[in-house]
């Protein structure tokens, strides 16, 4: 029904080949649309859009390894290990001085996900909002992150 879609989506992934992928598309489409509620305010094709969004990214999760390999060589030629700094201290101080950078509902979405431990569904419902929501949020914050460090 939505095969079209999901090959574009996938597309933007650089996935369009990937049987696999597709197939966990179709499954999620299978599975989500039957809840989708009209009241929700958003079309059908929106919301079967976001499903296949968030079953690329699951499944993009599921495929790749948590941590590269202290070898891995990065775009430069050089390893990995050998751009992390010998003292961890040096580690911590550049994670605190970019961690102070961030506005303060940024710390504390970060402090509630990676300190305190609580899932994006946990937060998303003390703050009135979608798991999906906080996660494009924890995403972006990430990224700013990366550009401080």
């Amino acid at each position: 029904m939505y095969e079209k879609l999901i090959r574009y989506v996938a597309n933007k992934y650089g996935l369009a080949a990937d049987k696999d992928c597709l197939q966990e598309c179709r499954i999620c489409l299978f599975l989500q649309l039957p809840k989708y509620n009209t009241s929700f305010g958003v079309p059908e094709h929106n919301y079967a859009g976001q499903q296949i969004t968030y079953a690329i990214k699951t499944y993009l999760a599921k495929k790749k390894p948590a941590m590269p390999s202290l070898d891995a060589p990065l775009k430069d030629g050089s390893a990995w290990i050998d751009r992390v700094p010998a003292e961890p201290e040096k580690r911590y101080m550049d994670l605190y001085r970019a961690l102070q950078k961030l506005e303060p509902a940024e710390k504390d979405l970060i402090h509630l996900y990676f300190f305190r431990g609580l899932t994006m569904a946990e937060i998303g419902n003390s703050r009135q909002c979608t798991r999906q929501r906080i996660q494009q949020k924890i995403e972006k914050i990430l990224k700013k992150l990366r550009r401080f460090l």
